[in-house]
């Protein structure tokens, strides 16, 4: 009887009130968090929307693949009889610079021929990113080439990479890594799809 009258008590309804306030507001700042993220606007190319619907078309075609690695000169070739896109261009895929961090910290330019854009180029303009460059070359309105330019440098180090990315043929992650102590480490990888 003592708990169904608690339940009848002035403290109770004070306690669930508390309660149903704390989820009130958590709830209103989740949503508002969410509204305030699909209210921002992508002042950048969508570079992993773009990756994702390439990985969804080459999954959903099988094409061809070959893919040849090559560590210090040393070349491995590998051949598959499935393919995972999503593990192969995860690299592609995690380049984002739509982040609100990064807002200004690139400088964008285009080019366009005949009303087309024919270039689109993104410059960091502050010289610790990580990602120094980036340039997409269009053919007749379409992503021709997309080249990604990264570098890294500390005090124990640096490494440089260049991805580049062909829709229609391959791509090609090409790095290079030098620790102090250590000899310098080239990586090559090559693919081609068809």
């Amino acid at each position: 009887m003592n708990q169904y009258f608690y339940l009848l008590s002035p403290r109770f309804f004070s306690r669930l009130g508390v309660v149903g306030i704390i989820c009130f507001f958590l709830a209103s700042c989740s949503s508002s968090s969410e509204e305030e993220a699909s209210q921002f606007e992508k002042p950048f190319f969508d570079f992993p929307a773009y990756f994702q619907s390439e990985i969804e078309r080459l999954n959903d075609s099988s094409p061809k693949f070959k893919k040849e690695v090559t560590f210090n000169d040393v070349m491995e070739p590998q051949d598959f009889k499935q393919v995972d896109f999503s593990k192969e261009l995860k690299l592609f895929a995690a380049i984002d610079i739509n982040r609100r961090a990064l807002m200004d910290k690139y400088h964008s330019d285009s080019i366009l021929v005949n009303d087309q854009m024919d270039r689109l180029t993104y410059m960091a303009l502050d010289s610790s990113l990580n990602i120094r460059s980036i340039m997409v070359d269009y053919e007749e309105g379409e992503i021709a080439q997309i080249d990604i330019y990264k570098k890294q440098k500390n005090f124990v180090g640096f490494s440089q990479q260049h991805l580049r990315y062909k829709p229609q043929e391959g791509y090609t992650i090409s790095s290079a890594q030098k620790i102090i102590f250590s000899d310098p480490k080239t990586l090559k990888i090559e693919t081609s799809f068809r």
